[in-house]
This record gives C-alpha cells, sequence and structure tokens, in this order.
C-alpha cells in the first residue's frame, strides 16, 4: 500500500509539472523594455512586443529611440569670404532617431534550471529591419565672423533630401526566465546608418556627409526585463 501511495504521488507531482511546464510554454505574449549602447556614441531604448504562433517562432514590433551624446558641432569655411565660417547649432550636432522595428522571432526551448520548471534559458534570435523617422533632418547653420566669433552674422535653417530609411537588423539575445518574467541578454548588429538624415545638406555647394563619420555597421548591447502571458 506505501509503494501504490508513494508511486500515486510521485505520478501527480509529474502531471503537475508538466502541466507547468505546457504552462509557460504556451504563453504566447511577450512585452519588454530594453536599454543599451551602440556604437553611434548613443544610448538606446526599445519597448517592444513579441507574439508567438508556436512555442519557438513568433513576430516582433518594437520602437528603438536612440540618441547621442556629447556630440561636437560641424563647422566650415565661407568660400569666397575668408572673414566668414559657418557652424552647425551645438543643440543640434547630437542626432536623435526613431526606428520601428519589425522582425522575425525565433527561440530555443527552455532549457530548464530546476525541477519545478519555474526557471530556465532560452536563446533567441530575430532578424528584421530597421524603419527610421524622420526620414530627413533638419539643422540650422550659423554665419560668425571670424574677428567677433561670439555674434552670429547670419543663420539658415537647411533640410536633407533623399535620406534612407530602410536597414536591416540582426538582434540575438540569452535570456533567463523566472516565471512569468524574462530577464535577456543580448547584442544586435544592423547596417543603420544614424547620419543618414543628413549627409545630403548641401552647405556652401559642399555636401555636410564630407564632414561626417563614414558609413559602418552599427552595433548594440543591451539588457531588457519582459513579461510573458
Amino acid at each position: 500500500m506505501t509503494n501504490t501511495k508513494f508511486l500515486l504521488a510521485l505520478s501527480f507531482l509529474a502531471f503537475a509539472v508538466s502541466l507547468h511546464a505546457q504552462e509557460v510554454e504556451s504563453m504566447k505574449t511577450v512585452f519588454s523594455v530594453s536599454a543599451g549602447l551602440n556604437s553611434n556614441q548613443s544610448w538606446e531604448m526599445e519597448p517592444s512586443v513579441s507574439y508567438y504562433f508556436c512555442p519557438y517562432i513568433g513576430c516582433t514590433l518594437g520602437l528603438n529611440i536612440t540618441n547621442q551624446y556629447n556630440q561636437i558641432g560641424y563647422s566650415g569655411t565661407v568660400s569666397g569670404n575668408g572673414n566668414l565660417h559657418w557652424e552647425i547649432e551645438d543643440s543640434e550636432a547630437s542626432v536623435t532617431k526613431f526606428l520601428f522595428r519589425p522582425a522575425i522571432n525565433l527561440r530555443t526551448p527552455i532549457l530548464w534550471l530546476d525541477q519545478d520548471h519555474d526557471t530556465g534559458l532560452t536563446f533567441q534570435l530575430e532578424p528584421g529591419l530597421y524603419m527610421a523617422a524622420p526620414v530627413n533632418d533638419r539643422v540650422t547653420v550659423l554665419y560668425r565672423d571670424k574677428e567677433h566669433v561670439s555674434s552670429v552674422t547670419d543663420s539658415k535653417r537647411l533640410s536633407n533630401n533623399k535620406g534612407d530609411w530602410l536597414f536591416w537588423n540582426i538582434r540575438s539575445a540569452i535570456s533567463l526566465h523566472i516565471d512569468r518574467f524574462i530577464i535577456s541578454s543580448g547584442y544586435s548588429i544592423s547596417n543603420f546608418d544614424i547620419y543618414s538624415g543628413r549627409r545630403n545638406i548641401l552647405i556652401e555647394g559642399v555636401k555636410l556627409d564630407s564632414k561626417l563619420p563614414k558609413r559602418e555597421y552599427t552595433n548594440s548591447f543591451f539588457l531588457s526585463l519582459g513579461y510573458s502571458f
């Protein structure tokens, strides 16, 4: 009789653990907020929602806000007038972009770290797109006399044209699942160019692109906190 009770209790426990695991893996929606730094001398923050069609495949929609810090304004000389030089207003030297990020979400089965299936690890990969806004930036160009640099002799408001707005993005992360909460650490790479909205601005007949850093891949490192339901 004792062995029978023990087997029944063990079977019930296994059944309960199985139900709990199925419940966790059947949660189809994850809301998360991530924050990090990227190679554009920028911080970034992204709220996102992921929906899983099955436990391992889903889709994600995020809004990435990236903003530069400690940027120095750009300046140049005025052709035909050696007494004047131009400069970008300091407050507009740093670039802010909003990046809509649709992606496919692929994740591994949960590797459980405890018998109760409350804590586990997954790895996920999200190939997707960045859609940048605004597409074209506007900047204020100030003109100063070299002998009286503290005074502005003229100013112009100039706009970019034909800026790039669509970029690819690949995001990866390792996640720790604690019941419904998900803590992740990850890395992403993209061909996103934070200066794409101002490279074609013409100042004194010369594109601002000549003053800006060369195009490079954007690399990001981030942490995120999510909740599944």
